[in-house]
């Protein structure tokens, strides 16, 4: 029999696998199982796109974390490229890192949809 642990992280893996877009949100990557479904997902997935969203991801230094434990042996550089004051890009807009409160991306995001002027590349 499988334990309900096994088969939660199964399940988790399968939808990263498969996933288009993967939010994350309130994460510190220090669980290794998640990290290695992350990289495992990465690896073979090539349109996977890893949105995070964490108003400390840059005063936690956590660019540096992701590009440790997701990108270690990267051929790329896991350069920041900041698009605006609250909007990351890495490794060619395959990380993006929002540096705000969830409900502020969550209105951002609200206020993008309805016109499509203020649309950017977010996802």
């Amino acid at each position: 029999m499988i334990t309900p642990f096994k088969q939660m992280q199964f399940a988790f893996d399968k939808d990263c696998c498969f996933a288009d877009i993967i939010f994350i949100i309130g994460y510190s990557f220090g669980d290794e199982h998640i990290n290695e479904c992350l990289k495992t997902a990465l690896r073979h997935n090539s349109k996977l796109k890893i949105v995070i969203i964490d108003p400390g991801f840059l005063k936690n230094d956590l660019d540096f974390l992701v590009s440790t434990r997701l990108f270690p042996y990267s051929p790329i550089e896991f350069s920041r490229k900041t698009v605006s004051k609250d909007y990351h890009s890495y490794l060619n807009g395959t990380v993006t890192a929002h540096t705000l409160k969830f409900l502020d991306f969550l209105k951002l995001m609200n206020e993008e949809f309805k016109n499509p002027l203020l649309r950017h590349k977010r996802l």
